[in-house]
Order: structure tokens, then sequence, then C-alpha cells
């Protein structure tokens, strides 16, 4: 069975053209499903170009999509289609032609993902909370790095810094176009290190799964320009 089955509804999509001007354009679509495997249908809605160009688009234009299926393995596809026609009731709907060709490569084979995110990091037991770096992610974890309060310098030592070993921590990852909310995901502190700046390493609570296999997926994509 064809990998372009694996596309669930709703996932991001990059559709780009050439326009009469020979230059090419780029529209983020959201995957809506395909027909018989003769035509495939996308959701205009999310993108931010104007009406008029989208009502620009013809059919029979050439397009190039992009995607990524499949959580698990991250693997990213690519094909041709054609348009073949641009629907503006209710909702704006692109139809294309089913592909014929797909190429695929999976985009990452090491499980950790090299970022730099601000985040808030809670600490359960204190409630305090610090702006924290996040420098790398893997589904099972993060690494981040954040300063420490005066108080917490003055009491640091390498007890009192064994002892936010196991500490109960919430992680907020701020919204953006991709995510409107804030993204939390809940864990616990396995090794910390460091005094004027603390380098914290997190394991991901994991009752939290489906957040964070969305989380990883939004930042692989976001690495590779989807």
């Amino acid at each position: 069975m064809s990998i372009i089955y694996e596309l669930k509804v709703g996932t991001p999509v990059e559709i780009s053209y050439l326009n009469a001007m020979h230059e090419r354009v780029s529209l983020k679509v959201g995957y809506i499903g395909s027909v018989s495997s003769e035509f495939m249908l996308f959701d205009l809605t999310r993108n931010k170009k104007s009406l008029h160009e989208i009502k620009m688009l013809r059919p029979g234009l050439a397009l190039e999509l992009k995607s990524i299926v499949s959580d698990a393995t991250l693997t990213s596809i690519n094909f041709q289609s054609e348009l073949l026609m641009l629907t503006t009731v209710q909702v704006p709907v692109l139809v294309v032609t089913f592909p014929k060709d797909i190429n695929q490569k999976r985009l990452r084979c090491e499980p950790r993902l090299k970022i730099e995110l601000m985040v808030k990091l809670t600490l359960e037991s204190s409630q305090s909370e610090h702006l924290a770096m996040v420098t790398d992610m893997s589904k099972s974890g993060v690494h981040c790095e954040y300063h420490p309060t005066d108080q917490e310098l003055a009491e640091a030592d390498s007890d009192s810094l064994n002892a936010l070993i196991d500490e109960t921590v919430k992680i907020e990852f701020p919204p953006d176009e991709e995510n409107p909310e804030a993204i939390v995901i809940r864990g616990k502190v396995k090794n910390i290190r460091g005094r004027d700046k603390l380098s914290v390493g997190i394991q991901f609570d994991s009752k939290d799964i489906g957040q964070i296999q969305m989380l990883y997926v939004l930042l692989v994509m976001r690495e590779h320009g989807l």
C-alpha cells in the first residue's frame, strides 16, 4: 500500500508552484483526504495568502507537495500533482490529482533533536518558576539550562542540587502559529549540574505521550521547513 495513505486528516502540507512571474509561491494547507485514489483534497483556511492570491490558482497548474507521515518514523514525502479545481464555497478547498510517484525519506535516525526553545519550567514542590532554554529533546525527555535565583545560588551546594533529583517539574512550551495554545508536559529531574547556570536533564512523564509526540513531530517539521 502506498505511503500516501498514512497521511492523517489535518496533517500540515506545504504546496508550492510557479506563478505567472515564474516565482515560487508556497501555501500551507491541511490534508482533508483522498477519494478513490483519484484525487486529494486540502483545506486552505490555515494559509496566510489573501483570497485574491488564492483565486489566481487555475486548473492545470503543476504543484509540488511535501509533508511528514507517521509520527513514529518521521518520514517525509514529496510528490507532484496537478490542480484540478479550487472551491471557495464555505471554506476554500484545493482538489489535486492523486500522485503517481512519491519520494520518501526518513528525516531522523537519531532520536535527539537539537533545538533552542525558551520554556517556562516550574518545580512542583516549591512552585518556583524559571525561564529555561531547551537545547535538545527526544521523545523521552529534554535537556535545558536556566539561571537560578539569588536565593537558590546562596543555598546551592552539591547536597541541595542532589535534592532536586527526581523532583517533579512542569514544562510549558509557548504557543506559536502551529499551536495556538501552550503545550504542558510533566517530568522528573534525572540529573543536574552547574552553579551560575544550571544544566538539567528531565525525563518526561509517560502519561503525556500524546503531547510529547505531537510536539516532537512539529519541531522536526519546523527544522526541515515544513
